[in-house]
């Protein structure tokens, strides 16, 4: 009962530490609306040949994928390992309160902002590009939610692996952007593709795809479920939570 209300208060400061830094909080919700109205200015209309939907049905789901990547993943490596390297791990033993729930207050915020971000993505969405809700609302949101758990835990897993603050930003941007563009982030990778095989096997592609079934539901999209990218999602949320918790302890130390 201790660490759930050291948790629940360790969200609270972490919200009001986000909502405080105006750049911040205008870079990750203004970094993904500006790509979604550069993308859909530019391709919008375009017929994808696949499903055949236009090119802004499968980039709302898409660009909701990257703003809550860039919130659970970089945002969350970024904070964890600036945080280890300014002491706040070391100091951080010498009071009572756990690592798990520190951590956990820091993934907990993140997820918030993540469900904030995709609320505003998703009316975005529907006022300037008239899409709907998503077809299968449960789906949805319990990909959303696998999903951003996934990216938050690998976020902290990649802090642990850093050397020095230094070397945060191309580790953590290194990983994630050639991810992005094979998989699909910016426009259809068709599923037959060789490209697109690699791409499944990291949680990228499974999570964009997921996210879009679940979005969509016409006679070219059968199904509102992609059970096999959610498995892959559930895979990578279940290994990458089982190496976060062996490098935990690795925070605030010397030893990588």
């Amino acid at each position: 009962m201790n660490n759930l209300l050291g948790m629940t208060l360790q969200i609270r400061d972490e919200q009001r530490s986000f909502w405080r830094n105006p750049p911040a909080a205008v870079f990750t919700f203004g970094f993904t609306i500006m790509f979604l109205v550069l993308f859909s200015t530019i391709f919008g209309n375009q017929k994808l040949t696949i499903h055949g939907l236009k090119f802004i049905d499968y980039f709302v789901p898409s660009i909701i994928t990257l703003g809550i990547i860039s919130s659970c993943y970089t945002s969350v490596a970024m904070l964890v390992v600036t945080r280890a390297k300014n002491g706040a791990f070391k100091r951080l033993k010498l009071t009572p309160l756990p690592n798990f729930v520190y951590v956990g207050g820091i993934i907990g915020s993140s997820l918030i902002t993540g469900f904030i971000l995709t609320v505003a993505t998703m009316v975005f969405g529907m006022v300037f590009y008239h899409l709907g809700l998503p077809a299968n609302m449960g789906i949805f949101l319990l990909s959303i939610l696998v999903g951003s758990i996934t990216f938050c835990l690998l976020g902290i897993l990649v802090a642990t692996l850093i050397p020095n603050l230094e070397a945060a930003p191309p580790i953590i941007n290194g990983i994630i952007l050639p991810l992005y563009f094979i998989s699909g982030t910016f426009y259809m990778v068709p599923s037959n593709t060789l490209i697109s095989k690699i791409a499944e096997c990291f949680p990228v592609r499974p999570f964009i795809m997921t996210t879009f079934y679940s979005y969509q539901s016409t006679k070219y999209v059968p199904t509102n479920f992609n059970s096999g990218g959610f498995l892959v999602l559930c895979v990578w949320a279940v290994f990458t939570a089982l190496l976060t918790v062996r490098r935990m302890k690795y925070l605030g130390t010397k030893k990588h």
